[in-house]
């Protein structure tokens, strides 16, 4: 599998760029390819055409945009049909349908979901009403997988997932005054006007350079740096943009002034008191590192706490993620990508805010990404005399939202809006970014109108939104993470021996979430596996780094059965792993058991005194089945079409558990091979082992020593035990496959699966109807697969996971003939 994240970035400069040619190559070879971004595809035909290029390139040709552009147009009047689509308009649903009911006359599928919706809808039903919801959602869900960009395109937004990553809670802004400050408002002001003046009856590429060396001189009003760093050495190239005009404007002395600084520092300062006596961690974000430097060194002179200094090429700055005393962290504009610093009480303060608000969500995204943590809090500092930076600060807050909600895809909006800043703040002045807040924020400024035409596009290409019953059996399964590491520790410490070692220095409140690790023991009480075994199967689950606590020994990577403590600031930075089903460790495991005996067969002597019997004892067996669909006809069909493969064969094997769920199925016969029907004898058959003589009843295990004696006991089924053995497995497996409860439930899994396959087929038919695409070929292999699937069902595979004989008795005396000593 190629996976390829953030994969916008491999369009940026055309597809001849080297990047993208070199993946383009990769993704040709690779049997599975996966690109990872948060683009919207409204405003970027050309790099998302680019994108679908390497998952398709038949069907989406590099030199195709027109077409794509005009497909992109087309799905506008379908996306708002399909944003109106919801129950709050249940009263006004009549004109969508009639809008759709045109739209597409030959999609005999939608034409049925249309008509269960118009059934549902006159009956004039409540907004909750669970039929209105359902027709809903079946029309809602048709319409994404058909009229979908490609079928490939799975499409979410943070938003609509709620509870994996923080909120944000909006700006606390911190004005102060400095009379530096206004001085350099007032003379670049001055400046800006008069140049603009001089300027006006030029066009724009004659007035380009002057927008630079403008632009030049808000980058350095926005560094407020220190004196004694110095702004010296960028004059020359300003003088050489535009002359002797900035000296003239006395801008470059004001820019020496250490009230710039010292003024913005020590209100810095007062915002940060308040923010750690509320117990608050605190990311500095300030663009320029000299002043971050400087204001590094400030902060702890003023607030006498440690300071930390984010530097990529050091690791002295993770006392900031790793110490408690450690509160304050100060970045400059090299942390905005690529760095973690998610979960507890963050606030991110900005010492500045960039012309670039695509800068601040990356700021914010350092923040609040997946994982735990508490709403995210932005702090703002921001110059009472200076209207520019008020202006600015009111568009970040007002018209974009940018600290209370990701903007992440109005990235086009926002490059579009910067491109146009410069030259309207040099010739409008602060003017001109209140006219931005006017024509950008409210209802129906572009900000929103932008959102929504986004949303509405993206509502084709959706997943479907999961069924609150499913999500909440997954949080359910999740939380008997408790049971889940009693049982699978019973296996692995019991049974195979595994030695748990805690991991060291780590501190949680519940001793089952404690980290640990497995070591391989080789000492008396060793492992239950050879050496080999063990790594052929685990061993990308082997730390095979030196430890000197382990000395030599074999040891796993460390492990939990808490999500939490795995996602915790600490289970991150030690890379604990997570135990669930998919961890290298348990499928290794779960293979080498399928493979070993051990747990699978039992046999034991039961000595119950309340028991009576004919015999010495009355022998019972059971045999545990897994019931599951029978893959062997799906694989004919790959092999048919020569599409074998272990992806292929691990898609089938999901496909068929979502058919028809494995399950698991006891079944008890007696010596006469009759099912055990008492609730009371089947109660006492399946009390857990015990040795003991206090217990009210004891149990020997019948080993291959002690069978010799069992054969002296005159019980009829052992001295034929090989032939009543494979007589009672084809007698179970019998009395399984004629079960009531097991036939009802294939008989609804294959109802499942053929209404499943039946829209399978038919949103392939539409699509490549509607792409003029013939793919007979694939619809075959689709129809096949549909009809292996339903054989698999009717006759699914039952495999014996476990057998074990009772020897139920009522005899002390034989009891303790059979357990003596040997």
């Amino acid at each position: 599998m190629l996976v390829v994240d953030e994969a916008h970035h491999l369009t940026r400069s055309g597809s001849q760029d080297q990047n993208y040619v070199a993946i383009r190559a990769a993704a040709i070879l690779a049997e599975r390819v996966l690109l990872l971004s948060a683009t919207p595809v409204l405003h970027n035909e050309t790099s998302f055409l680019a994108m679908l290029h390497l998952l398709d390139p038949s069907t989406y040709p590099l030199e195709g945009i027109d077409a794509f552009q005009r497909r992109i147009t087309a799905r506008q009047p379908l996306a708002e049909v399909v944003a109106g689509l919801i129950p709050e308009n249940a009263m006004y649903l009549d004109y969508t349908i009639e809008v759709l009911t045109g739209l597409f006359p030959d999609d005999s599928l939608l034409q049925g979901h249309i008509a269960n919706l118009r059934k549902s809808i006159d009956t004039m039903p409540p907004e909750d009403d669970p039929e209105l919801i359902e027709a809903i959602n079946r029309t809602r869900a048709h319409l994404s997988e058909i009229y979908r960009l490609d079928r490939r395109i799975l499409r979410h937004r943070r938003r609509n997932v709620v509870g994996l990553t923080p909120n944000r809670a909006g700006a606390k802004i911190f004005r102060y005054s400095s009379s530096d400050r206004a001085a350099l408002s007032l003379a670049l002001d001055d400046w800006r006007f008069h140049q603009a003046v001089a300027l006006d009856a030029q066009d724009d590429a004659l007035r380009l350079p002057q927008y630079q060396a403008f632009h030049q001189i808000l980058d350095l009003t926005s560094l407020y740096m220190s004196p004694d760093k110095g702004t010296g050495s960028m004059f020359p190239s300003l003088r050489e943009t535009v002359g002797d005009s900035i000296a003239a404007s006395n801008v470059t002395d004001i820019l020496n002034r250490p009230g710039l600084f010292n003024d913005r520092a020590g209100a810095l300062s007062g915002a940060l008191a308040g923010l750690l006596a509320n117990r608050f961690k605190c990311v500095v974000f300030c663009s320029d590192p000299r002043t971050a430097d400087a204001l590094a060194a400030r902060l702890h002179h003023l607030l006498r706490v440690p300071v930390d200094r984010h530097d990529p090429n050091s690791n002295t700055w993770k006392s900031f993620n790793d110490a408690p005393e450690h509160d304050i962290l100060v970045c400059d504009y090299r942390a905005e990508e690529g760095l973690n610093l998610q979960g507890g009480r963050k606030a991110v303060v900005h010492y500045d805010t960039p012309f670039n608000p695509n800068r601040i969500e990356q700021r914010l995204g350092r923040v609040d990404r997946y994982g735990s943590g508490d709403t995210v809090r932005s702090v703002l500092l921001v110059c009472e005399d200076d209207p520019v930076e008020e202006a600015w600060t009111d568009y970040l807050n007002d018209a974009l939202k940018l600290f209370d909600r990701s903007v992440a895809s109005l990235q086009y909006l926002i490059d579009q809006t910067v491109r146009a800043l410069i030259p309207a703040l040099f010739n409008g002045g602060t003017e001109a970014l209140r006219d931005l807040i006017r024509g950008q924020a409210g209802e129906k400024g572009l900000v929103d109108l932008e959102f929504r035409a986004i949303d509405q596009q993206d509502s084709l290409d959706a997943l479907a939104t999961p069924s609150s019953d499913l999500v909440e059996k997954l949080f359910e399964i999740d939380d008997t993470w408790k049971q889940i590491a009693i049982d699978t520790a019973s296996w692995l410490e019991q049974t195979l021996m595994f030695e748990r070692m805690v991991f060291p220095n780590f501190e949680v409140r519940d001793r089952f979430a404690t980290p640990f690790r497995y070591r391989f023991a080789t000492g008396r009480s060793h492992t239950l596996l050879p050496l080999q075994t063990f790594m052929d199967a685990c061993a990308i689950s082997v730390d095979l780094a030196p430890d000197p606590r382990f000395a030599r020994a074999v040891k796993t990577y460390p492990n939990t059965f808490h999500r939490r403590t795995a996602l915790s600031k600490e289970g991150r930075a030690e890379r604990i792993r997570l135990l669930r089903y998919g961890e290298p460790l348990l499928t290794g495991i779960e293979n080498i058991s399928d493979a070993d005996d051990r747990g699978r067969s039992f046999s034991l002597w039961r000595f119950d005194p309340s028991y009576s019997s004919s015999q010495a004892a009355d022998v019972f067996i059971r045999f545990d089945f897994l019931v599951e669909a029978d893959l062997g006809p799906l694989l004919e069909v790959l092999a048919k079409y020569g599409r074998e493969g272990s992806a292929a064969r691990a898609a089938l094997r999901r496909r068929g558990d979502l058919a028809l769920a494995p399950a698991f199925s006891s079944i008890w016969l007696d010596a006469s091979l009759t099912p055990v029907m008492s609730q009371d004898l089947k109660a006492s058959l399946e009390r857990p082992y015990r040795n003991r003589k206090e217990e009210t009843y004891l149990d020997v295990n019948i080993n291959a020593h002690r069978w010799p004696r069992l054969n002296r006991f005159g019980i009829d089924e052992v001295t034929h035990w090989a032939d009543h053995c494979i007589q009672a497995r084809a007698a179970a497996e019998k009395l399984l496959r004629s079960d009531v409860d097991l036939v009802q439930k294939l008989v609804a899994a294959e109802r499942q699966a053929v209404e499943l396959d039946y829209r399978r087929l038919s949103q392939l038919e539409t699509r490549f109807r509607l792409a003029n695409d013939d793919r007979a070929a694939l619809l075959a292999f689709e129809r096949d697969l549909a009809s292996a699937m339903v054989a698999g069902i009717r006759q699914p595979h039952v495999r014996l996971e476990t057998v074990g004989a009772v020897f139920l008795s009522g005899s002390e005396s034989l009891t303790d003939r059979l357990g003596g000593a040997m």
